[in-house]
């Protein structure tokens, strides 16, 4: 209603202190809302898009790469070949590269529906050596490292521990793709992935783009490491992000 050309609510009659107990409910509440940063991506990609990705990154990649008809990738941590895949895509339209997965039977099946690609049943990381692979029971969140099995997993089990050998990027690359250019990799290892990333020589080998996971205790880590060797993130959501080599768009505009 409205009283001396006032509009008169309820609030109006209340006592000052409930205003401001209401102010700090409202607080309180915002606090505990997640930030913008941590919210879900959208999760729903319509299959006409051809997407594989989680949350559609192979779509964004592929605009960066403006629709490149073939080319070269190194995915660590591959898992299926085309179920949540960052390079199915790419390789349907007769790219090829080279697939790193620890778990043996997803390497099988890697082995079975792209025997045109190089395809390592092992682990990357910081270092050249061995380590111990934790196998879920839900292979998307295998890992190397047992504190993240139990910190992505809960109420999840580990169903098998296996020794398994450690090569860096670097390594990898050298041996297996040698002085070819690679057009992107693509990095996800639940939870070590700055690792992988330490692992690579970034003078000598230089993918166009990085395609890589990051969660929130990794994110500012691995955008800090990529930032210093010249790498400049061009999108992210809250699980994964994509960067671009400045050195190459500096020499294609020259």
């Amino acid at each position: 209603m409205q009283a001396f050309g006032k509009n008169i609510t309820v609030q109006d009659f209340l006592p000052p202190i409930l205003g401001r107990l209401r102010a700090f409910v409202s607080r309180r509440l915002r606090r505990a809302s997640p930030p913008a940063d941590d919210a879900a991506p959208l999760q729903y990609i319509h299959p006409k898009l051809g997407s594989h990705s989680q949350f559609g990154e192979d779509i964004i990649l592929d605009a960066l790469l403006d629709g490149q008809p073939t080319g070269t990738y190194i995915d660590v941590g591959a898992n299926d070949p085309v179920r949540l895949s960052n390079t199915c895509r790419f390789h349907q339209r007769g790219w090829r590269g080279v697939n790193i997965e620890p778990t043996k039977t997803l390497w099988q099946r890697l082995n079975e529906v792209r025997p045109d690609d190089i395809n390592l049943n092992i682990g990357a990381g910081a270092m050249n050596g061995t380590a111990t692979f934790y196998e879920m029971n839900i292979d998307t969140y295998s890992t190397f490292n047992k504190e993240n099995s139990a910190e992505f997993c809960p109420g999840k089990e580990i169903a098998a521990t296996i020794e398994m050998p450690i090569l860096t990027l670097s390594a990898i690359w050298a041996k297996h793709v040698g002085d070819k250019a690679v057009d992107f990799i693509s990095v996800d290892v639940e939870g070590d992935n700055l690792g992988v990333l330490q692992g690579n020589d970034w003078a000598r080998f230089r993918p166009r783009f990085v395609l890589v996971e990051m969660d929130r205790n990794e994110r500012k880590g691995i955008i800090a490491f990529l930032t210093e060797r010249n790498y400049e993130l061009l999108f992210a959501n809250s699980v994964n992000g994509i960067f671009g080599d400045r050195r190459a768009d500096e020499q294609r505009s020259s």
